[in-house]
């Protein structure tokens, strides 16, 4: 098990297209030279012929995305197929994401780390 937690604090982040949610980690996680204690991970829906993508984005404690540019960073992926049908898929992003950026998905956070 990892020692690295990451902790859901919103489920619906608007503004990152699909769906968003807002985690803090335990410990923060460099991003570039930038520590961060926050991430995005954003599942955008597959249009077309392009497969859905899971996009792990450094983030501030209000949701929103911290920089001025977006990469590919530890933990974004390819999704297969459309998570956007079946609920148990699109947790599945979400943990994945988490798991290959180095994070152990926690069931709920500490009162001492809910946002205030």
């Amino acid at each position: 098990m990892s020692d690295n937690k990451a902790y859901l604090l919103e489920r619906e982040v608007h503004g990152h297209g699909g769906n968003s949610r807002l985690y803090r980690l335990c410990p923060p996680k460099r991003f570039g030279h930038d520590l961060r204690e926050y991430v995005i991970v954003a599942v955008h829906p597959p249009w077309n012929h392009v497969e859905a993508k899971v996009f792990v984005l450094p983030a501030t404690a209000q949701g929103t995305v911290a920089g001025n540019t977006v990469k590919d960073y530890a933990g974004t992926h390819t999704a297969e197929g459309n998570p956007f049908l079946d609920p148990a898929h699109m947790e599945g992003c979400f943990w994945l994401a988490l798991k290959m950026a180095g994070y152990e998905l926690q069931p709920d956070p500490p009162v001492s780390l809910v946002k205030s």
